[in-house]
This record gives C-alpha cells, structure tokens and sequence, in this order.
C-alpha cells in the first residue's frame, strides 16, 4: 500500500483524492480517513507511518490494535488504488473509450449520436500518424460497430469498410507478430545455448511487409520500423541499421517521445550487439547515440533503466575513455534501476570507473560491496578483480581468479556461447600476461610480440582488449 501511494506524482494524487471521495468509486469512509491521514504526510511517509498503531489511532481513533480491523483496511485501499491505477489506464485510451461508447449508443438505438460519434472517431484516426496494436484493433472495432450497426440494412456499402477491416487485421498481426519474433530472437540460446524458437510464418510475415513497402513506409511507420529491426538482428546485416537510421532522420518529429525511446533502444542494442562480436568501430557510433538520448531525455522507459543497458552504457563509455561522461550518467540514472539489482548496477560501475581512473585505493569501497546474483554481475566483478591484482603485482590473485572463472564456466551451463567465448578470451590473455611477467627477461620481448599479434588478428571481442595492450606494453 506504501509502496503504491508513494509513487503517485502531484497530479495523480489530486485525481486519486476526487476517486476516494466519488460515493461510485468507494463506498468506504475509512478509506477517506486513510488518505486523508497519507495525503497530510506525502510525500515523506516512512514505514512507521503506516504501522498497525499509527493506523489504530490515526483512522479509528482507537489506541488499542485491532489486527483484523487493520488488515482490512489496508486490503481495502490496497484494492481501490489498483481501480484507480486501471481507470488511469483506460482514461489514455481515448479511442477506445470512444469506440466502447459507440457500443452503448447502438444497442440503445440512438442513431443520430451513433453516426456523429462514429464520424469523430473516424476522423480522429485519420490523422494518426504513429500506428500500433491499440491503433489497429480501434479500426478494427470500429468496422464492427458500423457492421452491427448497419446489419439489418445491408446494400453494399460495407465493401469498404470490410476490405479496411481486413487490411488492418494483416497489420495488427504483422506488427505483432514481429515484435514477438524480436523477443524470440533476443531471448534465443540466453536460458539455453542451444535453443532456438520455431518462428512461424517469419517468411510470409516478412514478405507481406516487403510486398507493400510502399504503402507501409507511407502509412504504417511502426510496422516498417519493427520490420527493420527484426531482421537487423535476425541477419545482422548493416543495411536495415542505416534503413532504419534514415528513416528516424526523416520522421523522428511525427513519433512520440515513448517511441522514440523504443526506437533509439534497438539502436544501441545493436551497436552493442556488434562491439560484442568483435566490430569495435560500433562503439564509437553507441557513445554517440547514448550522448543524444541523455540530451533528449530517452533512456528511461516506463520509470525503469534496466541494469542491463545501464551496464552497457558504462562498459562503452568506458573503453573509449569518457570518464566524465559516464560518471554523470552513473549518478543521474542510478535511481532508475530496479532495486532488486539498483545497489549492484552502481557499485560495479563505480568500481570500473575508478578502476580505469586508476584509484586503486577506493576500488574496494564499491567492489566489496557487490553482490553475485547472476552471470553478469558475477563476470565482470571478476575480471574487475583479476585487472585490479594484476597492477597491484598480486599474482596469486589473479591466479585465484582465473581458477574461479574456470570453474564456473565447468558447472554454469545456462550463460549464452556468447558470454563463455568472452570469459575464455579473458582467462587466456591473462594468463598469457603472467606467463610474461613470470618469464626470463630475455624471452620477454618475443612473447610480447606473439600476444600482440594474436590480439591484433582477432576477430571476435576480447573484453578489456586496451587493458591487455597496455600491459604488453609496459614489460
């Protein structure tokens, strides 16, 4: 209940106070007395706030705990601001609140109010230029409302409105399916290497919208944007990228700023994407569509940054060594990462920076304080750790390390091929790192020359790759 009332802006409490005094909406005056009571301490309302006897007294002027009592209440209020939180949801809608309402004026036979409403909505529809699933299943109901509408008089009229219904039911499928495949591609050999979805119908879907590209790229742009980056990911081939690039350019202004959010997320997932399979060129190309997001205030989608792309950002920004960059956006995003992995994300990313700004002294301060929940944070903690022994001359450690990362690629069977190439990368060049610092000085110089070449002839990522130069570097 705390939870859901401390997120409520300035606005929504004001909406949500005219919902709990409406008699329709709440019929239960304790409910009254418990806003009331969290409406006069919002918005720094502290656990102990909403404790059972700060409840008693505050809502039932009883200074004796009644458990039942309480628990009711809060049940009961828990209750009515998720009906508010619904009736937020379907007030966005507009169109579909128009069209249910077109529903209600037909089985009533209000005819003249049936025809006006319907020539507003139809009229509204055709201005929107941003089409998505909402979109499509509005222009599909709405032919179903005309149809019954005009059911008992049939002459012919329908043809139009039949050939648009099923016009817009290929795009409603077109455009869900697609994203569906998005996920499935983004998800494929994550859980299990070698698992790969049956993408049904992927060829027809593809060539429905190549076959009217035309009048997709006029007047279905999320479609065709979808379609782009679908098989961005799908065949990896750069031209849908700058198809995709192009298009933004020209039609960025008509989307709205969520979109756009979406949009420019597929894009960096991309460069990312390719860094990650050795192209290291698409760094430079992610920094700078990452400065162009924080300026335009599109990083955050729906309240959250997953740990994820905040990871991401960190890791690119770093390797091209904008330190102040990346420390702003550590601090500025930071409170929008899901608290189940917010204090991990931070400390990690503090952690690199200061690495790499080569503060020993207060890498631990952070380092310490991660906790190894899952393959990434558990990956590169450790290859954090390993860099940080080896320019402290700790070998020991970093051999510690390695033997740690050895074994959880033997009892880890879930991480992606992806991720096991990577971690085999680093234990490889690391240890090939000792082997010289441990090696004779006359021998020094042609294994420095062997590790060299094979660092600059390879061809997949190799994480920390600059880190490993400098190495080389300084024997």
């Amino acid at each position: 209940m705390l939870e859901y009332f401390k997120s409520l802006s300035e606005k929504e409490l004001e909406k949500f106070e005219d919902f709990v005094f409406s008699p329709y909406f709440n019929k239960q005056r304790n409910n009254v007395k418990l806003f009331q009571y969290l409406k006069s301490l919002y918005p720094h309302i502290r656990n102990i706030d909403i404790s059972k006897e700060n409840l008693s007294v505050n809502v039932y002027g009883e200074s004796k705990v009644n458990d039942v009592k309480i628990r009711k209440l809060i049940s009961e209020f828990s209750i009515l601001m998720e009906r508010f939180f619904s009736q937020i949801e379907m007030e966005e809608d507009s169109i579909r609140n128009k069209i249910l309402l077109l529903g209600a004026l037909r089985k009533r036979g209000f005819q003249k109010r049936f025809e006006m409403n319907h020539r507003t909505i139809s009229n509204i529809l055709k201005k929107v230029y941003s089409k998505d699933e909402s979109f499509y299943l509005n222009k599909i109901n709405l032919v179903n409302e005309i149809f019954y509408f005009k059911f008992g008089d049939i002459r012919g009229e329908l043809e139009i409105g039949l050939q648009e219904k099923s016009d817009n039911l290929d795009y409603f499928y077109a455009f869900t399916k697609l994203h569906c495949f998005n996920e499935m591609i983004h998800n494929e050999g994550v859980i299990n290497k070698n698992k790969f979805f049956n993408k049904k119908n992927f060829n027809e879907i593809i060539s429905l919208v190549e076959n009217n590209k035309d009048e997709i790229y006029k007047n279905h742009p999320n479609l065709l944007i979808i379609y782009y980056v679908v098989n961005m990911f799908q065949t990896l081939d750069d031209k849908y990228l700058y198809g995709l690039i192009d298009f933004l350019k020209n039609k960025e202004k008509k989307f709205r700023k969520k979109n756009l959010k979406y949009y420019y997320h597929y894009l960096t997932q991309y460069f990312v994407k390719k860094t990650n399979m050795g192209h290291v060129e698409f760094r430079q190309k992610a920094f700078e569509m990452y400065k162009y997001m924080k300026e335009r205030r599109l990083f955050v989608i729906d309240n959250i940054i997953t740990d994820f792309e905040y990871n991401n950002v960190v890791n690119i920004c770093l390797s091209l060594k904008e330190y102040d960059w990346v420390d702003s956006y550590i601090e500025e995003y930071k409170k929008y990462l899901d608290p189940n992995f917010a204090s991990d994300a931070y400390n990690l990313a503090k952690a690199k920076l200061l690495f790499h700004r080569k503060e020993f002294d207060n890498i631990f301060t952070y380092l310490n304080k991660v906790e190894i929940r899952d393959a990434n944070y558990y990956v590169h903690s450790k290859f954090l750790l390993g860099k940080v022994y080896f320019d402290m001359n700790n070998v020991n450690g970093v051999k510690y390390i390695i033997d740690n990362l050895r074994q959880y690629l033997r009892i880890k069977k879930s991480i992606s091929e992806e991720q096991s190439d990577i971690i085999k990368k680093f234990i490889y060049y690391i240890s090939e790192l000792i082997k010289i610092k441990e090696s004779i000085p006359s021998s020094k110089k042609s294994l420095k020359l062997i590790l060299k070449k094979e660092l600059d002839n390879e061809v997949k990522l190799v994480t920390n790759k600059d880190w490993f130069y400098e190495k080389i570097n300084k024997f």
